[in-house]
């Protein structure tokens, strides 16, 4: 969505580790996230094609949302 991969994050420069754990630091004290990172795509993934492609109970989502964000949520998720 936003353009980043994750050969981005992985070819970086290593300060980058140093600039987002600031960056999700003041956002985890301050209580504020970016609206965009709550902006994801759904697209549907049909479970079985022989089954009745009419009920929803035959479809499965999968999100795309912004690296960045993943990246946060993962870093502030309690095991």
């Amino acid at each position: 969505m936003d353009g980043i991969v994750k050969e981005h994050i992985i070819f970086s420069h290593p300060a980058i580790i140093v600039y987002l754990t600031l960056l999700f630091n003041i956002m985890a004290l301050h209580c504020c996230v970016p609206d965009c990172f709550g902006v994801c795509i759904i697209i549907l993934i049909v479970k079985n094609r022989l089954g009745d492609i009419t009920q929803l109970d035959n479809y499965r989502g999968i999100t795309f949302c912004p690296l960045i964000s993943k990246l946060f949520e993962h870093c502030t998720s309690v095991p």
